[in-house]
């Protein structure tokens, strides 16, 4: 910020006759129609929640929305936030054990005894403490030290 300011306030810029200016916000095209006020869009919408992954400096945000407006979001499929464009989809959100890798559960409340390899489906390993026990695994491993030592 402070190197565009000295540029902005350069002696050789005002000699050249030159100026710089800051960019002027455009407020982009409304394509919901004219029946959506800002107001009527604050009625309809509310923030539910926002989601970050572990590992990820990218956050979702969830909105919660009238039938109507959800489909046109949809339809669209961005939003503009200030200088931003977000993309807008459905959220769905499934649930997968790491125990038994099947859906509709977390691992706190599988009920199965044995579990499950991510890997190859196996009850005799658990793909996530036993890497050397998995086949997959090490097709997988290999695959991947063939191609690094290729690079």
């Amino acid at each position: 910020m402070a190197s565009a300011i000295k540029l902005r306030e350069s002696e050789a810029l005002k000699k050249a006759g030159l100026r710089i200016s800051d960019p002027k916000q455009r407020r982009p095209l409304n394509e919901l129609g004219e029946d959506w006020s800002l107001e009527r869009i604050k009625e309809d919408c509310r923030l539910a929640f926002k989601k970050q992954r572990r590992g990820f400096s990218e956050t979702s945000y969830v909105a919660e929305c009238s039938p109507n407006l959800r489909s046109q979001l949809i339809k669209i499929g961005q939003v503009y936030v200030g200088w931003n464009t977000l993309e807008v989809t459905d959220y769905i959100d499934v649930t997968c054990c790491t125990k038994c890798q099947m859906f509709g559960h977390p691992e706190r409340y599988c009920r199965e005894k044995e579990p499950t390899c991510n890997m190859c489906g196996e009850n005799s390993h658990r793909g996530v403490d036993s890497y050397s026990m998995c086949y997959l695994r090490k097709i997988q491993e290999r695959r991947i030290r063939d191609t690094s030592d290729e690079l």
